[in-house]
């Protein structure tokens, strides 16, 4: 068990003519910019404490299973393009590898935007098991297969021709072998028709400010991702300029 003091401290910017206030950090760390924007111009010695407290940790063990338990952490830079929407940035690993934490370092020219993180997206879980037609929420699969699909996760139907997003699985039912889905067909779907699964871990997360932050830092465990599979970043640039995005991943591997 050790314990770390953290602060929230308030920074005079010059820029806006207010004193700005930080989220929580090391107290031993104050601001040196402005928070909402580092660009600003600020009175270091205008730096003042406004809330403290401090934080005691148990260091747990906290395994990655199938790996091989060695930490290690990625960072990432990516150049998002100019004209705005959804930017998509796929890696893979050849080794199974457990994702822990992410840390995202926006800048001003992220506010705005949203990072959502899948794993495994688009994978095919089973077929149609019957013909599907406009307006269906419930669906027939494959016998013995309703029961790998996953209550929460992102669910479409690709025929080769027709691709369409049905939004998250809210029911299912291994008796009857259905999935039934937030979103209703738009097309009439056939026996055969693929039905896949995305594994959203992080959604729609938006950038307010320019404070650094953390995703799942307070989780204790995370299941592995196995070798050669997908993990894609999509980043949504509700602007229209390009831009840079950082981020870093601290993952087992």
């Amino acid at each position: 068990m050790s314990q770390s003091a953290l602060a929230r401290f308030g920074i005079y910017c010059v820029t806006e003519g207010v004193v700005v206030e930080t989220d929580f950090r090391d107290i031993d760390s104050p601001p040196t910019v402005c928070p909402n924007n580092n660009t600003h111009t600020v009175d270091t010695n205008r730096v003042n404490v406004i809330e403290t407290f401090k934080t005691e940790s148990i260091f747990l063990n906290q395994g990655a299973e199938g790996t091989q338990g060695i930490y290690t952490t990625n960072g990432t830079i990516l150049n998002i393009p100019i004209g705005g929407g959804a930017y998509t940035h796929d890696v893979s690993m050849p080794y199974r590898v457990s994702p822990r934490v992410l840390h995202v370092y926006p800048n001003a020219d992220n506010i705005g935007d949203t990072v959502t993180f899948v794993v495994a997206p688009n994978t095919k879980m089973s077929e149609l098991s019957a013909n599907e037609i406009i307006g269906a929420t419930t669906l027939h699969v494959d016998p013995g297969t309703a029961s790998t699909f996953l209550l929460g996760m992102e669910i479409h139907v690709d025929d080769g021709v027709n691709d369409q997003n049905l939004g998250k699985c809210i029911d299912k039912d291994i008796v009857n072998d259905t999935i039934t889905v937030e979103n209703a067909l738009t097309n009439n779907y056939n026996i055969g028709t693929d039905v896949q699964q995305s594994y959203i871990r992080i959604e729609d997360i938006p950038i307010a400010n320019t404070n650094n932050f953390t995703i799942g830092g307070s989780k204790f465990y995370s299941d592995s991702v196995a070798p050669n599979t997908t993990i894609r970043l999509i980043y949504n640039n509700n602007g229209i300029s390009a831009k840079k995005f950082h981020y870093c991943i601290e993952m087992f591997i």
